[in-house]
């Protein structure tokens, strides 16, 4: 007769369950019950889930259970075989319904389950006739569930202290922080590691000189620079460096929470100075603007050899479609309306594109001295900005009064205002995003920011115009993408800079203008060439 078939299943919740008794316990408990019981072992299909908790439920969704649960189903382990267990609690120690689901559906198909730790057999038949066993099996989860639910209470109370303490009095919680900083020997404050503390000032730089999350990776790993972890840099690492105010010396706490079995972190208040800050505020609002205003320098134009200083802002002033770079005449290049050029009726017309980068650059002074201060747009934001904040606080009242309503309704609340009550929270948390992203746009064309932005504008201008005279005096051909590195790096700077204040260009080969709209509202004018910049004497 062929002795029936027994499956180990070990389980432990924390890493340093491992370390200590726990599995050595477990397997020889399974061990000894085969032996005295005439079962077989099984040791190719021994499942261990060790590090997942049976609290959430992750054990059997995602761990090793899974496995076993689907082995069952699949044949693989034959009806009538045992699952060795030290306990319940070993097997879950989610809410009653949940645990008596997955309990009773592997009783169901046809497996027995043993608590080696008391020898209790639960198995399909023996639930049948003696219904006690169910009760016990449930009452013993409850208890299990009770207990996590407990732990997981006074943990989560314990980390509540400790960010409150930790709030006031400004010393750290625990060795983990922002990896461009450590742990004083003594435990008391964290240090700025300033080796690190250079290269996230450099990532920060290098976002404001236009370049894409990406191709600053790609920089980094190409320079050989050290990644704080030991690996290569990827591109959302660059995004968690440029989104994270601890650069500020701001920590963010969160607390977990658990929807649908998955993990959620939420954030809680932010705790101002609590690191040592390693960026001034104006380079990381600034940062942020950028990248709120979703137009960086992305792909092939945020390579460092931008061929174009007005690439991605060119328009035609007939059809405002883009104006492009073309070649021709051995080389010699032309801005042009892509219109005209795919034959999409624009009339066609060119721009001889070394002379307008030539003489853009010293008139950039100018530009700036013509910047229009007292927006169309930053009024409409503004008031754009007031009306959301009315809108919450109307959003607010709105639901302060049906919580009134709720809690002084003696039956339950009826279903429809609930569901009210759902529809005023989506509202209020789709305002607060709103009120957020145009307090984000408004902050770009107002204060330190602005002025931030307009000197990086004057300043890669300078660079270029410095670069070119540089190329010219050693005879250098500037003007093709293959240029010295000086002119392609200047030419990014520039365009990133023109990115960030302008929405277009307009290029009027006609009256020999460019018209520059600016994101702020209003427009100012430069001379594409020298035609007319001067009078005749």
């Amino acid at each position: 007769m062929t002795r029936p078939r027994a499956y180990s299943y070990l389980r432990f919740s924390t890493p340093e369950q491992a370390k200590g008794d726990s599995f050595r316990r477990q397997t020889k408990l399974a061990e000894d019950y085969a032996k005295r019981h005439g079962l077989v072992l099984d040791d190719e299909l021994r499942f261990e889930d060790l590090g997942l908790s049976a609290f959430h439920g992750r054990h059997h969704r995602v761990g090793k259970l899974s496995e076993f649960l689907a082995a069952i189903h699949q044949g693989s382990v034959p009806e009538g075989s045992y699952l060795l267990i030290e306990s319940l609690d070993r097997l879950t120690r989610e809410a009653v319904v949940e645990a008596q689901l997955l309990f009773l559906n592997i009783v169901a198909d046809g497996i027995t389950i043993v608590t080696l730790a008391d020898e209790r057999v639960y198995s399909h038949d023996g639930l049948n006739s003696s219904p006690t066993d169910v009760i016990v099996s449930i009452a013993l989860m409850i208890r299990a569930n009770d207990e996590s639910l407990t732990k997981s209470r006074r943990q989560r109370a314990t980390w509540a202290d400790m960010r409150e303490k930790a709030a006031a009095a400004l010393r750290p919680m625990t060795r983990w922080c922002p990896q461009w900083l450590k742990l004083s020997d003594d435990r008391t404050k964290y240090e700025v590691i300033e080796e690190r503390a250079q290269v996230v000032r450099r990532i920060f730089q290098m976002a404001l000189d236009g370049m894409s999350p990406y191709l600053t990776a790609k920089a980094l790993n190409e320079e050989q620079v050290p990644h704080f972890q030991g690996k290569e840099w990827q591109t959302s690492y660059i995004v968690k460096i440029l989104t994270n105010p601890a650069v500020l010396g701001i920590f963010t706490p969160h607390i977990d929470s658990r929807e649908g079995g998955k993990r959620r972190r939420i954030p809680q208040t932010p705790i101002p100075d609590f690191y040592p800050s390693i960026l001034d505020d104006t380079t990381y609002q600034r940062v942020q603007a950028l990248r709120a205003t979703k137009s960086p320098v992305h792909g092939r134009a945020a390579y460092k050899g931008v061929p174009n200083i007005f690439g991605g802002l060119a328009t035609c002033p007939r059809c405002g479609k883009r104006m492009i770079l073309t070649s021709r005449n051995a080389g010699v290049r032309y801005l042009v309306c892509n219109g005209a050029r795919s034959g999409k009726g624009c009339s066609y017309h060119s721009l001889r594109y070394q002379e307008v980068e030539e003489h853009f650059p010293w008139q950039v002074g100018d530009i700036i001295l013509d910047y229009p201060v007292d927006s169309s747009e930053e009024a409409r934001l503004k008031a754009l900005y007031g009306g959301y904040e009315s809108e919450l606080d109307k959003l607010r009242e709105q639901i302060g009064r049906l919580l009134e309503n709720i809690e002084r309704a003696k039956a339950p609340a009826p279903t429809t205002m609930i569901e009210r009550l759902r529809h005023y929270e989506h509202l209020k948390t789709q305002a607060e995003r709103n009120l957020e992203e145009t307090l984000q746009k408004l902050s770009a064309f107002t204060g330190p920011i602005l002025r931030g932005k307009l000197q990086q504008l004057s300043a890669a201008a300078q660079e270029l115009e410095e670069a070119i005279k540089e190329a010219r005096a050693s005879a250098t051909p500037y003007v093709s993408a293959d240029a010295p590195e000086p002119v392609l790096a200047a030419r990014a700077k520039l365009n990133g800079a023109l990115r960030q204040l302008t929405t277009q260009i307009e290029l009027d080969w006609e009256s020999n203008l460019g018209i520059i709209h600016w994101k702020s509202g209003g427009t100012s004018s430069f001379h594409l060439t020298a035609k007319g910049m001067f009078p005749e004497s």
